[in-house]
């Protein structure tokens, strides 16, 4: 599981240009909202048969947090 795998994700789901994606970015600055981030999460959940809480990500700064939050539930062995 690689950023470029997740930020192709968002692109396609919250329907935001690909080069803007960029760890340090808030998802607001971006572009992307709750209803936006709740596609992404729905996508990677069955695309890696991953259980991701809305709610882990509150503390979610920046794109990168999220990105690293997703690696960890995506690469655990108890992800589902």
């Amino acid at each position: 599981m690689t950023d470029d795998e997740l930020l192709d994700i968002f692109a396609s789901e919250a329907l935001v240009d690909r080069a803007s994606l960029v760890r340090e970015a808030s998802l607001a600055d971006i572009g992307i909202s709750s209803l936006d981030l709740m596609s992404v999460l729905f996508e990677v959940e069955e695309k890696y048969n991953v259980r991701v809480e809305e709610a882990d990500l509150e503390n979610c700064k920046n794109l990168g947090d999220v990105l690293d939050y997703l690696k960890s539930r995506i690469n655990s062995p108890a992800a589902s």
